[in-house]
């Protein structure tokens, strides 16, 4: 009787061996990072960004850094203007008020960091599409500093 493929293809040794992580491997070769953008709404053109985040694996130690930046989603004059730029929303939904986003970088200054962070990676977004357009509309590089984009 023949057994599972399996069984004929691997060592005794490697079939005892525990399943990998599904992030190791060949996507750890590849400098592979999450990214995620928060809106006030779905249109680049009125709503704005407001909290920034990335995760991505150190090449040297395998550890996984972060990144995640609260952002003033408008352009404004004054401290005060900023924080009134919070809503009920954000603030049952996210946790963000008015005094953070006050305290804040403005979204394209986050956004550089963001960029810097993300460098020469393949990048994993919701939506490659999306993710372009806000980066243009904040003056960035839509993505192109990194290695590639995902969905």
């Amino acid at each position: 009787m023949v057994g599972p493929l399996d069984d004929r293809l691997t060592s005794p040794a490697e079939a005892r061996k525990p399943p990998g992580k599904p992030w190791e491997g060949v996507f750890e070769l590849r400098g592979l990072s999450f990214c995620t953008l928060w809106t006030t709404g779905p249109d680049p053109e009125t709503d704005g960004v407001f909290r920034m985040a990335a995760l991505r694996r150190d090449p040297a130690t395998g550890a996984w850094e972060s990144f995640e930046r609260l952002a003033r989603p408008f352009a404004y004059g004054e401290a005060e203007e900023a924080g009134s730029a919070a809503t009920q929303r954000m603030a049952r939904e996210f946790g963000v008020r008015g005094a953070d986003l006050a305290q804040a970088a403005p979204a394209p200054e986050v956004l550089g960091e963001l960029q810097r962070f993300l460098t020469g990676r393949t990048v994993v977004v919701v939506d490659r599409d999306a993710f372009r357009s806000w980066s243009l509309a904040l003056g960035g590089d839509a993505g192109a500093s990194t290695g590639r984009l995902l969905d």
